[in-house]
């Protein structure tokens, strides 16, 4: 430790800590970020959200995605919203059960129909190869980490900290595998995968969920030393004004959902670091 500090002042001459120079540079305004990759299916008709597709459609066309994650009884980690698997092809149709409580080789015979549409349950490290390619190397990729479940799954509804110090494990793990850490973003409501995070990768941005009370939610990233916020549109609480008292403390703030004009005006209005389109139209 007691070489760090001349070392830092050597740095600082010429580029600035990384940290500080981090702290220091202005932040990215109206990125646009597909919902799930690229759209919702309650919106999509063209791709099956949270798949691979999907993803790199959204890599192709915009500023990056979002896409939910939750991990197996194995450990891996795997794309998927619903706290209960469904949407099934026939050759599923009998299957009941919860990514968290299935093994790897149950999850990889899953096959997805909705609509017209069929296609299977991905890994994270999938997205991660696509994403560690040198043509997206500016594009973002928000993981939405899900923790609340039914009763069958985890008799408490939350998952317990040993998922989520698990999980946050394995995260980190793969990302630096994939030289992609200062391109992703973990959002989540659930503070100890945060502090998780935090506390073992600093280029990882973190970004804390609210659904209400937007200062407040503020306050608590501020607190943990998050790097943003993630919110949502529907509360009146998020307004052009606190937004940018939340960015004069060097926050980034993500607004959701964009599923119409409406949505889209004020998410624009607001000038966040990224909104996430529930449907491709939206983008400019």
């Amino acid at each position: 430790m007691r070489f760090f500090y001349p070392l830092c002042i050597f740095i600082l001459v010429f580029s600035g800590c990384s940290e500080k120079a981090k702290n220091n540079s202005p932040l990215l305004e109206n990125l646009q970020f597909g919902h799930r990759g690229s759209g919702a299916n309650v919106y999509n008709d063209t791709f099956i959200e949270n798949t691979l597709p999907s993803v790199t459609y959204a890599l192709n066309h915009l500023d990056g995605c979002e896409v939910d994650i939750q991990m197996s009884l194995d450990g891996t980690i795997w794309l998927y919203h619903d706290d209960m698997l469904g949407y099934f092809c026939k050759n599923n149709a009998e299957l009941e059960g919860c990514i968290p409580q299935m093994s790897d080789n149950e999850i990889a015979e899953i096959k997805q129909c909705r609509n017209n549409l069929e296609d299977r349950v991905y890994k994270l490290s999938e997205v991660f190869e696509v994403l560690s390619n040198s043509k997206y190397k500016n594009r973002y990729l928000s993981l939405d980490v899900k923790g609340y479940y039914d009763s069958l799954c985890f008799p408490y509804r939350n998952a317990p900290d040993e998922y989520f110090i698990k999980m946050a494990k394995n995260l980190i793990a793969q990302a630096k595998e994939h030289d992609i850490e200062d391109q992703l973003i973990v959002e989540t409501g659930y503070m100890n995968f945060l502090d998780e995070i935090k506390m073992k990768n600093e280029k990882i941005h973190c970004h804390l969920i609210g659904y209400e009370n937007f200062p407040e939610v503020v306050d608590q990233a501020i607190k943990k030393s998050y790097d943003g916020v993630s919110f949502s549109l529907y509360d009146e609480s998020i307004t052009v004004e606190e937004v940018k008292k939340a960015k004069s403390k060097n926050l980034e703030i993500q607004v959701w959902p964009i599923k119409d004009t409406l949505m889209l005006n004020k998410a624009i209005e607001l000038k966040p670091f990224a909104m996430q389109l529930s449907e491709i139209k939206f983008s400019n």
